[in-house]
């Protein structure tokens, strides 16, 4: 497969009347995914500008994935951006892109009007998406792709500020898209809920794992995430058999107690990644849902999916989840700071080689440098850097343990904020937790999302039972709801912003 859109073509054909993408108020068959993907690249072909990626400024559904498509079929990589970022940030990753082409909408052409940007070519979807298509041109365009080709470019936060964008290759796609199918077996009749924004690499195992095995992909609306009763409601009422989410909003359902209430027949597989899910919370799934298999799943926006554990024995509350063993298409190494190799128990930073694993950041070459290094141990490949500390436990699977950047040196103590966060939600009434580092005071500030009243003595008299006296917070921060991203995971520079408050205890900031 010389190009992941060949996936669309092969699905039109095999499942050509059955609904590839449902959203609200309207739906689409696979046949007419292909008809509308192809005007849309024709649309591209016909561009004046060659070869350059193409940012697709549009809402999470049909019209972003019909645009993603029609990017491919026209050789060029897709740039899925969120349309409601700040300009600022938008501003940063188009000075940093350089793309030639947008497609956008009515709705938000108005949006871009406030970026500035050179010879640039906008596109409206409303036009593309009824141009004539152009058998022979695309089929030419098809011919020359190679499967190491840029598919599209995922852009994430920078610790400097400026957002970095991850390249994906098209050879990595039918390689996950593969392992995933041999594991899983998913067919036409499943429907597979699309909970992800598409700027978020996870969001494409939903979208092209559904092209594969022909399911029907369910775009699921953002305003759902967070009401647990209505969320459960709507993928009962829609018969959901996959649900792929960020831990947040499985805990959110689990600590709702919905799922006491509402039973989800249909469902067959729930997975989740992004964050460390609790195994607390996990286990009130397990419990009121037991015929579903669960998945914890490990990847990053510059490799992909990395692992696929799938949860068989049993897990204390307390108790983290391993990440499971690496996919059969990469190569695993955990390095130490010696540059040496990790023995099995010994913590070392995890770097990855392989088809799935993109080998810079776009327009980029300084931070590719620092992530995207040679292989210490074979000179002739790269590997990436992920800044994630792991090590492998008894069963041979790899454990995370914490992110680099969360590891902190504190009075003579090295400590890792996760184990602390850990420790938070293993008290009853916390619902989630976030532990951050004034550097300047020395301070572990807590962040604590609960209903109930919390207190700093109390709270830190019953962290002891989890972990040790110098790791205790010396301020807490508890809200009603904690800061969250567009894709649910935490925004922990959002809490950050918090620390030049003059607090012990703020309730419902």
């Amino acid at each position: 497969m010389n190009s992941a859109v060949l996936l669309l073509e092969d699905a039109a054909e095999r499942f050509a009347g059955n609904t590839a993408i449902e959203e609200f108020g309207r739906s689409i068959t696979y046949s007419q995914y292909r008809t509308i993907a192809r005007k849309i690249g024709t649309a591209l072909l016909n561009s004046k500008y060659t070869n350059s990626p193409v940012v697709v400024f549009l809402d999470k559904n049909i019209k972003s994935l019909t645009s993603f498509m029609g990017a491919r079929y026209s050789s060029r990589p897709y740039v899925p951006v969120d349309i409601n970022m700040p300009v600022y940030r938008l501003q940063k990753i188009i000075d940093g892109l350089k793309p030639c082409i947008f497609i956008t909408d009515n709705e938000h052409i108005e949006t871009l009007k406030e970026v500035s940007f050179d010879n640039v070519e906008i596109k409206l979807y409303e036009d593309i998406e009824n141009s004539e298509e152009d058998d022979e041109l695309l089929l030419k365009s098809i011919n020359k792709n190679r499967n190491d080709d840029n598919a599209y470019i995922i852009y994430t936060s920078g610790s400097t500020g400026v957002p970095k964008g991850a390249v994906r290759p098209d050879k990595g796609i039918k390689d996950w898209v593969d392992f995933v199918d041999r594991k899983y077996k998913f067919n036409s009749d499943f429907v597979i809920a699309g909970i992800t924004p598409f700027y978020y690499e996870m969001s494409n195992l939903d979208v092209y794992y559904s092209l594969k095995c022909g399911a029907k992909l369910l775009i699921v609306p953002n305003v759902l995430l967070m009401l647990a009763p209505q969320l459960i409601e709507f993928l009962k009422e829609k018969k959901v058999n996959s649900l792929f989410s960020v831990p947040s909003v499985l805990i959110n359902i689990a600590n709702s107690g919905i799922l006491d209430k509402i039973s989800l027949p249909d469902l067959k597989n729930v997975m989740f990644s992004g964050e460390t899910m609790p195994c607390k919370q996990l286990n009130m799934w397990r419990r009121l849902l037991p015929n579903v298999k669960y998945t914890n799943i490990y990847g990053t926006s510059e490799t992909s999916f990395i692992c696929f554990y799938d949860i068989e024995r049993e897990f204390r509350d307390n108790e983290p989840l391993p990440t499971g063993k690496c996919s059969d298409y990469l190569k695993m190494f955990l390095i130490k700071e010696n540059n040496s190799l990790a023995d099995k128990g010994e913590e070392g930073e995890l770097c990855l080689s392989g088809s799935t694993v993109s080998d810079r950041y776009w327009n980029d070459p300084e931070r590719s440098k620092q992530s995207f290094i040679k292989n210490p141990f074979n000179n002739t490949e790269i590997i990436y850097k992920t800044g994630d500390n792991a090590y492998i436990n008894e069963y041979d699977e790899i454990c995370f343990r914490t992110r680099k950047d969360f590891q902190i040196k504190r009075r003579g103590h090295r400590i890792e904020l996760g184990e602390i966060e850990h420790a938070a939600m293993n008290i009853d009434g916390i619902i989630n937790a976030a532990a951050v580092y004034d550097a300047e005071k020395e301070d572990i500030i807590l962040f604590l999302e609960t209903q109930n009243n919390v207190s700093l003595h109390p709270f830190n008299i019953k962290l002891l039972k989890y972990i040790p006296k110098y790791m205790l917070p010396a301020k807490l921060v508890v809200l009603e709801k904690l800061f969250y991203k567009a894709n649910g995971k935490m925004d922990r520079v959002k809490l950050k912003s918090l620390l030049d408050s003059n607090f012990e205890v703020i309730k419902n900031v």
